[in-house]
């Protein structure tokens, strides 16, 4: 963008320059020059920093056709007008404004080709035409420019507006991931609360049976011995029982701690199958487990 202004104030003062060749020595002339480009720098310098601009623009546009008038000899007015179009339609004025604006050049660049033709006939009339045909290419120019700008400006914004919503998802994200692992904790803590009654209720229950048992066992010692043989094979199944949910509910909270392997597991195996029965066995693996 500063380019672009850069080479602007380049092209005015340059064609401004350029007039000078063609004052013939002429005081009038000379002074109309400077003060036209000092108007063109100051200008330039004021569309930068007001809004709305487009008293500026009018201005420039005035002065630009102003030299026509003043050099009717010459279409370098022109070259002026080429630079103004395209700041005037980069502005982004509304649509209104701009057929308004396009309406009053019309009328101005009408009456420089009725002089024009006055003066020097049809041929400079030709000329001014297709030199003119720059302009409008200069102005659509600028309007390309400025919806290329609105295209950038928009998709900053879309950016920005993905970069929010990103943020703020990811903060969702965070949020959601600690609530589950609080509902992950409560989770654990009531399924281990339930096994907690499940071994209250079970292993508790065949203890007390068992502990009745061993009492009966003690009388029955004392009266009937097939009876207190009887009583034994009662306790010991049992224990049998009640160690077997013990078990169980052991494995139950290790598998919610850790999750062995395979292998792991069948080492476990043997091992208590060497405790329980003293048979020794060996595990072979072949390959990757």
């Amino acid at each position: 963008m500063s380019t672009l202004l850069f080479t602007r104030l380049f092209t005015l003062l340059v064609i401004c320059s350029v007039y000078l060749f063609v004052a013939a020595d002429n005081l009038y002339h000379y002074i109309f020059i400077c003060g036209g480009a000092c108007i063109f720098l100051s200008n330039h310098f004021l569309l930068i920093k007001t809004k709305p601009p487009l008293i500026f623009c009018l201005i420039d546009i005035i002065v630009g056709f102003s030299f026509a008038f003043v050099f009717p000899g010459t279409g370098l007015y022109i070259t002026l007008l080429s630079p103004v179009a395209v700041t005037f339609f980069l502005k982004g004025f509304k649509r209104r404004t701009v057929w308004s604006v396009l309406c009053f050049c019309i009328i101005l660049w009408l009456i420089v080709l009725f002089r024009t033709y006055q003066l020097f006939g049809n041929e400079h009339v030709m000329d001014h035409c297709i030199s003119m045909t720059f302009v409008v290419f200069c102005g659509v120019v600028g309007k390309l420019i400025r919806k290329l700008m609105e295209a950038q400006e928009t998709t900053k914004q879309q950016y920005q507006e993905l970069t929010d919503s990103h943020q703020a998802l990811s903060a969702a994200h965070q949020e959601l991931h600690l609530y589950a692992k609080q509902v992950e904790k409560l989770t654990a803590i009531h399924e281990r609360n339930r096994m907690a009654r499940d071994i209250h209720d079970t292993v508790g229950h065949k203890m007390t049976a068992l502990l009745v048992q061993l009492q009966l066992l003690r009388e029955w010692q004392k009266r009937d011995s097939q009876k207190a043989e009887q009583t034994v094979g009662v306790c010991e199944a049992l224990s049998r029982e009640a160690l077997e949910e013990i078990r169980l509910s052991v494995r139950t909270l290790q598998a919610e701690n850790s999750q062995p392997s395979f292998v792991e597991t069948l080492k476990q195996l043997t091992e208590d199958f060497y405790q329980n029965a003293r048979v020794a066995s060996e595990i072979a693996l072949n390959g990757d487990p």
